[in-house]
């Protein structure tokens, strides 16, 4: 906050409100301002804690094992074994893709559950590129689809799939259910 007086019209700041008064601003006027921009914070904090207690809801969620019962890709069906992955474990904000006890691959990942459909995006730190997933999570069973990569590499970065259709198209879905303890 920012006042100014010196005989002059008085000019409040306060971030994001500017407003000037043609009188000196007494101390009820001061109190007044410091509380209203003290709610004014409060509001902005507390706008961000339901996200952020949304995306922590969201992530306790994937935590975990998940065994993959089917995978598409473009929309051809195939089993876990003929893609070579079989298993998803979560922890934390890491997700890695196992075949057996062999680790495939292992991805830092963001989710971001008030988009619709619900966001996810794989850090892949070794290529230093990101890729946006969409994903759902009912219950006991886990569905992520994901933008297939060019063999060449992608010109242009990759955009999140609208839905979990992959028929006649360049998209990944793998479908998993809770593993069992």
């Amino acid at each position: 906050m920012n006042i100014t007086d010196a005989g002059e019209p008085v000019r409040v700041t306060i971030p994001g409100i500017c407003f000037y008064s043609p009188m000196a601003l007494t101390m009820k006027h001061f109190t007044l301002l410091i509380a209203i921009a003290i709610t004014f914070s409060a509001a902005t904090a507390q706008d961000k804690k339901p996200a952020e207690n949304a995306k922590a809801d969201e992530l306790q969620k994937f935590q975990g094992a998940w065994k993959i019962t089917t995978a598409e890709f473009s929309g051809k069906v195939m089993t876990p074994k003929e893609v070579g992955i079989d298993t998803i474990e979560v922890k934390d904000q890491m997700m890695t893709l196992k075949n057996g006890n062999k680790e495939v691959a292992s991805y830092p990942f963001e989710v971001f559950p008030d988009k619709k459909p619900k966001g996810l995006i794989w850090h892949n730190e070794k290529q230093k590129a990101d890729l946006p997933l969409i994903y759902e999570i009912d219950g006991a069973k886990l569905r992520i689809c994901f933008p297939l990569l060019p063999a060449n590499g992608a010109k242009e970065p990759p955009t999140p799939p609208a839905n979990f259709d992959t028929k006649d198209k360049p998209l990944g879905l793998l479908i998993a259910e809770r593993a069992k303890p």
